[in-house]
């Protein structure tokens, strides 16, 4: 008869063989004979935790903190078999409890930031992060050559919005371990978003080189710009042009962490003829995307057969305007019989699209057969397209702004303005300035602007059909990048859009001008967040439009 302290030992061993009956059936016996013993029960929950049973986990570990409420590390656990569960809150109490009762250990500071932060994300909030980066800062202290906190430590800092401390948490992550493909990753990333394009390009591939189906470096590799020369030409993967490797790579975009690809019972389109066939199109992600990729419905139609198009609703009387599609339908209804479908965004690879290919013809959008009454003090003519793109045709310009992206955007912070910072606009004399701005930040309209006088239109604008219509009755659409940008670009109409420093990869590289949208002109900030620049830039172009 083997003692307890050698069963348990034989249990454990056991289970680290992933002999999970054998280990259970050994802590049975244990505590068949001595129901108090603290050890087995908590094996016992860390056995039902490998086994993916992290309920019935919780119970065991949380009977054997009451038996020995004196262990730490039976608290550490039960939070980590919390955070599993999603808990939060619970797991944080749990490393604090562990951390009190224990000497400081990297382990428990570690899980408790992760605990902290998720929490934070949970509730929307970025309160708990700070706590979070004291817990890595903490844990580094007493383990500085852990390239895995400096990458927490990096995630957070990222968050928090020092991109700079968190580059160079992503640089010490690499050093202490060249072989961390998550760590390569996030520095690639980052130094894609800051236009420090080589050397991202370079981590990115070390990413996938570690880690082939890492698929957010995969991603991120098809919208980065790889250096050569002074980038003029921009000649490489998507945000570079360089379309025939990017296309490829954006494929991965579906294969990412936390993404959950669409399935159809339908086989994926692979661009082959259509004839007697039925085509489902759908849209993937933004609302912008899906305007912008809509282009290729009419090259589909070509191949023969019928076309569908599955759209979110406030695009769906919009897009029965563009040419090829026999039938729109609203995300969320019932789909018609289709015997093949391809996403929006597979479109541009189908057709093996190449920057001097892109169908760019406009407007492939039109006004909607049954736009509802409009109050817009501004010309229902056609302008024509001159003086930069724009001309008022006699009268006084008339100006659509748009200033912020939708607040749940990812990219909202980098994409988004407060109304205050067009003031510079104001200056310029005798043009008429409308807001096509949706979303909370409209709101702004109420709030003084130091003499940019504008005009509200949203109340009336109540999807973007309506949104087009009072477009068509504008001489130019200012906007940062937002789905309106893409709208007055297929429309046809001037439009100007602002853009940050590492802008995405659609917009390409050191150009003002867009393949996608001839109608379009770009402004890019010179350096990451100065808008200042930019608006200046802005107000003096429009002045030179009108007043030269």
């Amino acid at each position: 008869m083997l003692s307890t302290e050698k069963a348990l030992g034989l249990a454990v061993e056991r289970q680290h063989a992933s002999q999970f009956e054998e280990a259970e059936a050994i802590y049975r016996e244990i505590l068949a004979q001595d129901p108090s013993n603290a050890d087995a029960v908590h094996l016992l929950g860390m056995l039902e935790s490998e086994r993916g049973r992290h309920e019935a986990a919780v119970g065991y570990v949380a009977l054997a903190i009451a038996l020995n409420p004196r262990v730490w590390y039976y608290h550490h656990n039960l939070g980590n078999v919390l955070q599993q569960l999603g808990r939060y809150r619970d797991a944080v109490l749990c490393y604090e409890e562990a951390l009190h009762l224990g000497e400081a250990n990297p382990e428990s500071l570690n899980n408790l930031g992760n605990a902290l932060a998720s929490w934070g994300s949970a509730l929307r909030t970025l309160n708990r992060l700070p706590e979070a980066a004291g817990c890595f800062e903490e844990a580094l202290r007493l383990r500085p050559e852990d390239a895995e906190l400096h990458n927490h430590l990096g995630t957070l800092r990222e968050e928090l919005g020092a991109r700079q401390e968190a580059l160079g948490c992503y640089r010490c992550a690499v050093a202490h371990n060249p072989g961390c493909a998550e760590a390569h990753l996030n520095l690639g990333r980052l130094l894609r978003e800051q236009g420090q394009l080589e050397e991202a390009e370079e981590c990115l591939e070390t990413a996938i080189r570690l880690k082939p189906d890492l698929a957010e470096a995969h991603h991120n590799l098809g919208s980065v710009w790889r250096a050569e020369g002074r980038l003029t030409e921009g000649l490489t993967l998507l945000a570079g042009g360089d379309f025939e490797r990017g296309w490829p790579e954006y494929a991965w975009r579906l294969r990412r962490p936390g993404v959950q690809p669409r399935q159809f019972s339908q086989p994926a389109w692979d661009g082959a003829s259509l004839e007697g066939r039925t085509i489902l199109l759908h849209a993937e992600q933004g609302l912008g995307d899906t305007i912008q990729l809509v282009r290729y419905a009419p090259l589909v139609r070509e191949r023969g057969g019928r076309v569908l198009l599955e759209c979110q609703p406030l695009l769906v009387r919009l897009l029965e305007t563009v040419h090829g599609i026999d039938q729109v339908i609203p995300a969320g209804l019932p789909l018609p019989d289709f015997d093949v479908q391809a996403s929006l965004l597979d479109l541009p690879g189908i057709f093996g699209t190449r920057l001097e290919t892109i169908p760019a013809e406009v407007p492939y959008l039109g006004p909607a057969s049954a736009v509802r009454s409009l109050t817009v003090a501004a010309p229902q003519a056609f302008p024509s397209h001159d003086r930069e793109g724009v001309d008022s045709g006699g009268h006084a310009p008339a100006v659509g702004l748009v200033w912020a992206e939708d607040p749940g955007h990812a990219e909202d912070r980098n994409r988004s303005l407060k109304l205050s910072q067009l003031a510079p606009l104001g200056q310029v004399p005798e043009v008429e300035f409308f807001s096509l701005q949706q979303g909370p930040q409209a709101a702004e309209l109420l709030a003084p602007r130091s003499g940019l006088r504008v005009t509200g239109l949203t109340g009336n604008l109540v999807d973007f059909a309506d949104t087009a219509s009072a477009i068509l009755g504008l001489d130019l659409v200012i906007t940062v990048d937002t789905a309106v940008a893409h709208m007055a670009g297929a429309l046809g109409r001037p439009v100007w859009t602002l853009l940050p420093f590492a802008p995405d990869w659609r917009w390409l590289l050191e150009r003002e001008d867009s393949p996608w949208y001839p109608s379009m002109r770009l402004f890019r900030q010179p350096r990451p967040g100065d808008w200042a620049a930019v608006i200046e830039k802005v107000a003096a172009r429009l002045s030179d439009a009108y007043h030269s």
